[in-house]
Order: C-alpha cells, then sequence, then structure tokens
C-alpha cells in the first residue's frame, strides 16, 4: 500500500506523555498511533485538554500531532466535531471518550466516509450485560446504530460474544498487548532494601480504587502473617479523585487498627524501572477486581512470572488460561486469604502457573503480534475504502 497523503487519526479520552511514557510496556494508545507512523501515515491525535496536567492545546511528539480540545462534552463535541469536517482521514481508530462524545467521531466519519475502528476501555461494560434498564437499552442501541459501519475491537472472545448478544456486526478480537523483553534484565537488589521487602512479598497494582479491591488483601493480612510471619504486601496505584482519597483513608485506618503498617506500603507514583524490579522480586500477584474491560496489569504480571491470584469473571478467567495461569477465586476476604496461602506453600504451583503466564504471553498477548493485527485490520479497511471510491 502506498501511504503518501494518507491520514490517521485516533481519538482518545486523555494524551499524556508523562503517563504514557510510564507505561511498562507501550501504551495502548501509543503504539497504534507508532505503527502507522511507521508504516508512514501522517498521525494525529484528537483528545481531551486538561489544563491542571500542563498540557497544551498542541504538541508534536515522536512524529505525532496531538491536538487537544476543552474537556467539558459540550465544548468538546462542538470543537471536535468542527475541526474532523474539515480534514479528510484515511481511518479514524475511537477510543472510548464518553457517552454522547463517542457520537461525534463516528458522525464525523459516516459524513467524510472514513472507515472507523471502536475500541470501548470502559470497566462498566460487563455489568452491562443482563441489565435492561433505561440507560442500559439507550447505550446498547446506539452502539447497534453504529455497528454497520465501525469495526469493534474486543479484547477477549468474551466481549466479542457480548457485543454479537447485542446485535452489533464487524467484530474483531486484538487482545491489549505486552512487550515482555522489558522484564529480561537483571535483578536490582537495592530495591529490595529500598522498598524494605520481606522474604515473601504480595505486589497488587491498580488505582487505588474500591473496584479494584485492595481492602481484601488489607484484611487478609493477619492470618497470611499467622502462616508467613515475613510477608509484605505492596500497594501501587495512583489516587485520581475525590471518592479514591476516601477509600485510601478508610484502608489507612484499617491498616492501623490491624497493627499492619509495617508489613503494607502503599507505592503511589514510583519510577517505572522500580515497579518492573517489584515485579520480578516479588512472590504473588494479587489483583481482588470487581471488574475490568481486560486488566492490562495481569499481562505484566505474566510477562514478569508472577503467580497470579485474581477474582473469577469470565474475561479474567481468559486472560489466565481457565485457571493455567493464575488461581480464580470468588471476591471474598477468605478465598483471598486461603488461595494466597496456598500459593506461598506451594513452590511447584507457583513455578507452574509462572511458566503458564509467560507461555500465554508468548503465544497470544505479544506485542509484536498484536500490532500486527492491528495493521491487518487498518490495511483491511483502508483498501476496502479505496476501492469503493475507485468503482463510485
Amino acid at each position: 500500500m502506498n501511504c503518501e497523503n494518507l491520514k490517521f487519526c485516533e481519538v482518545t479520552s486523555w494524551w499524556n506523555w508523562y503517563y504514557i511514557k510510564k507505561q511498562i510496556s507501550p501504551h495502548f494508545f501509543y503504539y497504534p498511533a507508532k505503527l502507522m507512523l511507521e508504516k508512514g501515515f501522517d498521525v494525529e491525535v484528537l483528545t481531551k485538554l486538561y489544563p491542571e496536567r500542563n498540557e497544551s492545546k498542541f504538541e508534536f511528539n515522536d512524529g505525532i500531532k496531538v491536538r487537544r480540545f476543552p474537556s467539558g462534552p459540550t465544548k468538546f463535541c462542538i470543537s471536535l466535531l468542527e475541526y474532523m469536517l474539515r480534514n479528510t482521514y484515511s481511518l479514524v481508530h475511537l477510543h472510548t471518550v464518553g457517552f454522547l462524545e463517542d457520537f461525534i467521531p463516528w458522525i464525523a466519519s459516516r459524513i467524510k466516509e472514513a472507515p472507523m475502528v471502536f475500541t470501548s476501555h470502559d470497566p462498566g461494560l460487563p455489568s452491562l450485560e443482563n441489565r435492561k434498564d433505561i440507560k442500559a437499552l439507550i447505550f446498547k442501541s446506539l452502539l447497534k446504530i453504529k455497528s454497520s459501519s465501525t469495526v469493534f475491537v474486543a479484547f477477549t472472545e468474551w466481549q466479542a460474544n457480548l457485543y454479537r448478544k447485542w446485535g452489533l456486526k464487524n467484530v474483531k478480537v486484538i487482545p491489549h498487548a505486552i512487550d515482555p523483553a522489558v522484564f529480561n534484565i537483571q535483578i536490582n537488589y537495592e530495591i529490595a532494601e529500598k522498598y524494605e521487602l520481606e522474604e515473601n512479598n504480595i505486589l497488587c497494582v491498580g488505582q487505588i480504587d474500591s473496584r479494584k479491591g485492595q481492602h481484601f488483601l488489607v484484611e487478609s493480612m493477619p492470618k497470611i502473617l499467622k502462616d508467613h510471619p515475613r510477608t509484605k504486601l505492596l500497594l501501587v496505584g495512583r489516587v485520581f479523585n475525590e471518592s479514591q482519597r476516601i477509600y485510601l483513608k478508610m484502608l489507612e485506618s484499617k491498616i492501623e487498627r490491624l497493627n499492619l503498617k509495617k508489613n503494607v506500603a502503599f507505592l503511589k507514583d514510583m519510577p517505572k524501572d522500580d515497579l518492573i524490579q517489584l515485579y520480578l522480586l516479588s512472590n504473588i500477584f494479587a489483583f481482588p477486581t470487581d471488574r475490568e474491560i481486560f486488566g492490562l496489569v495481569l499481562l505484566e504480571a505474566m510477562a514478569a512470572g508472577l503467580p497470579i491470584i485474581s477474582t473469577d469473571r469470565p474475561y479474567i478467567r481468559e486472560i489466565l488460561q481457565d485457571g493455567k495461569a493464575g488461581i480464580l477465586v470468588k471476591r471474598e476476604r477468605k478465598e483471598f486469604e486461603e488461595g494466597i496461602i496456598a500459593l506461598l506453600n506451594d513452590d511447584n504451583l507457583r513455578n507452574r502457573l509462572s511458566k503458564e503466564g509467560k507461555r500465554a504471553i508468548k503465544e497470544k498477548y505479544h506485542l509484536d503480534k498484536i500490532i500486527k493485527k492491528h495493521w491487518e485490520l487498518y490495511e483491511s479497511l483502508i483498501r476496502l475504502n479505496q476501492a469503493s471510491f475507485k468503482k463510485a
């Protein structure tokens, strides 16, 4: 394909170079843009402006143009639509922006006759499976309206089947990805001293949020410490809003009440290299989440060779290879407590889960393979659109 004068557009809810560069493996916003840049496309990202993050309306970095519009829903929709109608794109890839905002790129792509790919990152999507309230029905109906002219990217077969159940067409499964090479480094034992690691270390990575369920792990620690006194729980994650700050205070109060200050550490905004080392130096990855659309941190743990214990949800079960790459339990304190103790007691089990996790990364979630799938999808849509223009 001759990509000269072809333009690729990504629409995202945010684009912040600081957070994108902190990602262990290339961010799922970043690698499609970089892929298309390397293929010869002019690449533009359209996103929201957050002045409190010291962002500007226009940036040009790594060959990628980033244009930001006011973050308020009405202003964003108007500004985005006006801009997209003034431009011509060979392909638009929309990532979840908002309930109403998601319709603007679709409208623009229909008017400009550009193919569109839609990827939902909404963690609440699984909860819509059995909901029949007005909001859920409207959301499903709006998705169906887009269906004939949009390719929906699902991260799992479970999500793809959910889309199909709602009557959506053109569904393609392309999961998140990771480059396992980031973990092919020498272990730095100075990091163990820096974070005062113990003989056994349980790692949990994710926003400090009730949805992530860090309280189940904190509540499990007294029983775990009885069996394994030299154990530390590492809770890595940022706090973004007031509800998360309230949850953090609740966790801190619980830790103090249970006398766990020496055994639980909150690590909020640590260097990427330190986090990579924590993955390599930990014994178990625990993820008591309530709901996810995927759970990228699971891939990080698998690539690092960490045995995993997580909530038994169909999409997590799929990532963890039906339990071959991790223990799946009910979202209850006792279940996580017993599962973690079982892992700490059984070297063979930990080793088996570790090997299966690494194998799954190599076969299903390796960055190179996922980038290839994205290119195959993009190229086919662009060629098909070009062919239809020639016929017309």
